[in-house]
């Protein structure tokens, strides 16, 4: 079976076991009339938003939609979140060192403008 077919059938599953309509769907995650059902018939273009968006309303995160249709495994939830939080420490701490560091020119600045003053 072809990817983009698996992943159709992955959507047409999850659509179905939702018990929502595709209209319902359609308008909440604001695409046009037709639009989801074109999809899954491979009609229309699967486009990244679009999963993403749908994916949501399913209440699926679209990595676990991407790993169900392609048979990825996913890690385990702890180690999901051991991954998370290092990404967040590591966005942190460079965040703080760059606002170190411009406080520090800043500083710098002033000390400099206040030398040429006193000349």
């Amino acid at each position: 079976m072809e990817d983009l077919e698996r992943l159709r059938e992955a959507l047409k599953d999850l659509v179905e076991r939702s018990g929502r309509s595709i209209r319902d769907l359609e308008r909440e995650i604001g695409v046009g009339h037709g639009t989801i059902g074109n999809m899954l018939r491979g009609r229309t273009e699967l486009r990244l938003r679009h999963l993403d968006r749908l994916a949501r309303a399913l209440k699926i995160d679209l990595r676990e939609l991407l790993a169900a249709a392609f048979a990825l495994p996913l890690p385990p939830l702890p180690q999901r979140h051991e991954r998370l939080r290092r990404l967040i420490s590591e966005v942190v701490r460079t965040e703080l060192e760059a606002f170190w560091n411009r406080r520090s020119k800043r500083s710098e600045h002033v000390a400099d403008v206040g030398d040429a003053e006193a000349l």
